[in-house]
């Protein structure tokens, strides 16, 4: 026995002949029925549809008839019955079977965990260099023998599924090495499928701002002459007609983007997407957010739909508001790789970090932040968070009369004056960055040893993101945090709660405010966090 709607589905691909037509289908579906009702095939029990057996053998013979309906031949077939220790078993289909010992282990050292729906197995890990000669070709081999040790835990198993060339979601802690984690299996995928020319770029990366994008593009020129692939960099703050004529040379190759650009050389009709193989969205999270909704729209749009390229995201959390926006971006059967992050706990700090907390008011801030910076090695690389522009051009003017070499980026400068800040900053020429949220997420500046959040971040997932941009590839790092008990009250629960999952100490005031507000409010709200953790877990 079944229902008229598994029957329907079991009919599914011969109805799929009559076109999409949802009143032709459903018209061919009850004609269908009522053909197997006459020929006694079934018989109808309410809302149930029961095949007529006369004995098994000849149930079986009946079921295989064809039904000729509307010069359609319809073949119905008894569906598999499935018994509860099949359906357990499915269930708890582990995600790898017959996993050596070694992988075992690596993917537990590096809590790496396909999540999800989809949680299927996941193949070996490269955990050396030479293990992914035969996915990445043994010239970028060489190169990345010649730049590193080993590959990162998120590279090393986003990797092989890459290279299958399945979607995937990576969700991996800041400074873990994202960048060639997609770059360069979407290289060797583009370059074995060299078919036909192209009459656009083939790999796409989106990335939410113009420093991340010029950062990327940096590793793209180190290795994409490697594959044979040309490039181009996109952004807004400069001239358009550069950009388009950079993109034409570009043909067939990788274009890095950010997205109002990207739309605005697509309104132009300066660049064609029909070719794109794999598409990149580089902090994806952020990228996914509603402020960036109408211009992803258009882009994806203009891409090959789903199923017909292939769509890699990347980002360090993946929180509730931008799920549900992502799958229209993924096809059904995506691989959700966990890497570090515990991301099943939502939001949580590089562990790598250590975190202290000051409790001051406005007017305290600069001078604890001058005793800090007194306290510091010579050595050291600052990056300085203000939550205003404003706020940021004074600080920097302070610390100039105080015999600090410093820049200030925020969005009201120039593209050609945020990248001189950063490119003293990278040098060593200066050794302070004082920044807006522009430079929070992303950017992976060498060497950065302090974090300083003179303002308190708009909500905990800033406060993650702006920590991480020290703590890089392995090394360690400090955040630095002032608490202005005039309106930061409400980010103590979760500041707490971030804090302890990093294994940090918590200063017994902040520990005393937090009990005392409970849950927390609006965007620093703990249960923020357990939203997260649930979908990010799902």
């Amino acid at each position: 026995m079944l229902s008229r709607r598994r029957l329907k589905e079991v009919l599914e691909p011969e109805l799929a002949l009559c076109g999409e037509d949802k009143a032709t289908r459903k018209e061919m579906f009850a004609s269908a029925l009522d053909a197997l009702l006459k020929k006694g095939k079934v018989t109808l029990e309410g809302a149930m549809v029961s095949l007529c057996a006369r004995g098994e053998k000849r149930a079986r013979e009946d079921v295989d008839n064809n039904v000729v309906v509307g010069g359609l031949a319809m073949k119905i077939e008894r569906p598999k019955e499935v018994l509860p220790e099949e359906k357990r078993a499915r269930k708890e289909d582990k995600v790898v079977e017959d996993v050596s010992p070694e992988v075992l282990k690596f993917r537990e050292d590096h809590s790496i965990k396909a999540v999800g729906e989809n949680s299927v197995a996941l193949p070996d890990p490269f955990m050396s260099f030479d293990s992914c000669l035969e996915g990445l070709g043994e010239k970028i081999v060489q190169r990345l023998k010649k730049d590193y040790k080993e590959p990162s835990p998120i590279q090393a198993q986003s990797w092989p599924v890459a290279l299958s060339r399945k979607d995937m979601v990576a969700v991996a802690k800041t400074g873990s090495g994202k960048t060639l984690a997609f770059l360069l299996p979407s290289f060797c995928v583009v370059s074995k499928d060299r078919t036909a020319a192209a009459a656009g770029p083939r790999i796409l990366v989106l990335a939410p701002t113009r420093e991340l994008a010029t950062q990327i593009e940096e590793v793209v020129v180190s290795y994409a002459g490697l594959a044979g692939l040309s490039s181009a960099c996109v952004y807004g703050g400069v001239p358009k007609p550069p950009q388009a004529k950079a993109i034409r040379s570009a043909v067939g190759g990788i274009v890095v983007a950010t997205p109002g650009r990207l739309v605005d050389l697509l309104q132009d009709k300066a660049v064609n997407l029909q070719d794109v193989k794999v598409a990149v969205l580089d902090e994806a999270d952020r990228m996914l957010d509603m402020g960036f909704q109408p211009q992803l729209s258009e882009i994806f749009n203009a891409l090959p739909a789903v199923g017909q390229k292939q769509v890699l995201l990347f980002s360090a959390t993946w929180p509730k508001a931008v799920k549900k926006m992502a799958s229209t971006y993924l096809a059904e059967d995506h691989v959700h790789l966990s890497i570090g992050s515990r991301d099943d706990k939502g939001p949580t700090a590089n562990i790598a970090v250590t975190q202290e907390f000051f409790k001051l008011d406005d007017s305290e801030k600069d001078n604890q932040l001058l005793r800090d910076l007194f306290k510091m090695a010579d050595s050291a690389k600052v990056v300085i968070f203000t939550n205003t522009k404003r706020r940021a051009d004074n600080l920097a003017k302070n610390l100039w009369s105080n015999g600090y070499g410093c820049a200030a980026v925020h969005g009201d400068k120039t593209q050609v004056d945020r990248e001189k800040s950063l490119n003293a900053f990278k040098s060593g020429e200066w050794s302070i960055l004082v920044a807006t949220d522009v430079a929070s997420r992303g950017l992976d500046i060498i060497g950065v040893t302090h974090v300083v959040n003179f303002d308190m971040p708009r909500d905990v997932e800033g406060y993650v993101h702006r920590i991480g941009r020290t703590g890089r590839a392995g090394n360690s790092g400090a955040s630095i945090t002032y608490w202005n008990p005039d309106y930061d009250t409400e980010c103590a629960p979760a500041l707490v709660k971030i804090a302890k999952d990093a294994g940090q100490p918590v200063p017994e005031w902040l520990d005393k405010v937090a009990q005392k507000m409970g849950q927390g409010k609006k965007l620093w709200a703990v249960s923020k966090i357990d939203e997260a953790r649930k979908q990010l877990g799902a």
